[in-house]
């Protein structure tokens, strides 16, 4: 059978790097580690996120905040940055400041902030305080920032909120 003029061509607009990038961010998102580790099931985790307001930090604003660049190798890649059209990212991978596993964990937590899932679970009483700091301290070692100064680490209030542990 001969091909007619409306043929349809299905493809992916990612590169190989986003495409096995993107399932390990998925994977180091905390409430991931949530639902992994059976503190709560996977609806009530998303009644949670649904409350949920991450603020959005650049990679390189994080990677500093974390302690995985400095300032400086922040400004370098931003100088290739500029002089190409690859993504922050992809330039720190390339340059080896950054590991694929690395660059993973910090996209998971630009898009999903542990620190405000970890209040807004408190907030509505999902977890207990101790629950949720053990959960936090998984997700830090998952996420490879184990021992550094941590956007994961205790959120200001947290040891006031009373719940039930799950």
């Amino acid at each position: 059978m001969q091909a007619g003029r409306h043929q349809v061509r299905i493809g992916n607009l990612m590169d190989n790097f986003n495409r096995q990038l993107v399932p390990m961010a998925l994977q180091h998102r905390f409430s991931r580690v949530i639902v992994s580790q059976g503190a709560l099931d996977m609806a009530s985790v998303s009644r949670a996120l649904l409350h949920c307001q991450t603020r959005w930090v650049r990679i390189g604003a994080l990677a500093v905040q974390i302690g995985v660049l400095t300032g400086d190798q922040v400004a370098a890649v931003r100088v290739r940055q500029a002089e190409s059209e690859a993504r922050f990212g992809e330039i720190a991978v390339e340059t080896g400041l950054l590991d694929t596993n690395q660059l993973a964990s910090l996209l998971a937590v630009q898009h999903e902030a542990p620190r405000d899932l970890a209040v807004v679970l408190a907030r509505l009483v999902l977890l207990d305080a101790r629950c949720i700091q053990t959960l936090l301290d998984r997700c830090e070692v998952a996420v490879g920032v184990a021992g550094r100064q941590s956007v994961l680490a205790q959120p200001p209030g947290l040891v006031a909120s009373r719940g039930q542990n799950r």
